[in-house]
């Protein structure tokens, strides 16, 4: 079962980041996202690029980190994988996070609430 479990741990980050290093290496920026998100991500190109490669290098070396095996086989891989995770993945993924935040419409928290019988309105409120 804890192989299953580790098995989806890498599964899922590594597709997740390489997801998104497909679709922000060979598309136009923004061509993926609804229409309002487009003109927002073309306003801000850094600070999204910036996020989405940051976060894909913490989504690709941060599974290794967890694995003792890893850690026991390749200590100084290890060890700059961490700093690597640290540098490039929170600090500048986190910072570019940040900053695109102030413009995006993705991380805006949705609400639901039924207005006029079961007519759902949904209400948008930045977080």
């Amino acid at each position: 079962m804890i192989a299953i479990g580790r098995g989806l741990l890498y599964f899922l980050s590594i597709g997740v980041a390489g997801y998104a290093l497909i679709a922000y290496l060979f598309f136009p920026l923004g061509a993926l996202v609804h229409p309002e998100m487009k003109v927002n991500f073309e306003a801000n190109r850094i600070g999204i690029y910036l996020h989405i490669f940051a976060s894909a290098i913490a989504l690709t070396v941060g599974p290794f980190q967890l694995s003792t095996n890893f850690r026991k086989k390749h200590i100084n891989l290890h060890r700059w994988f961490g700093r690597l995770y640290l540098v490039v993945g929170v600090l500048i993924g986190g910072l570019a996070l940040l900053y695109a935040k102030k413009y995006s419409l993705a991380l805006m928290l949705p609400t639901c609430s039924l207005i006029d019988g079961l007519n759902p309105q949904f209400h948008f409120f930045s977080s």
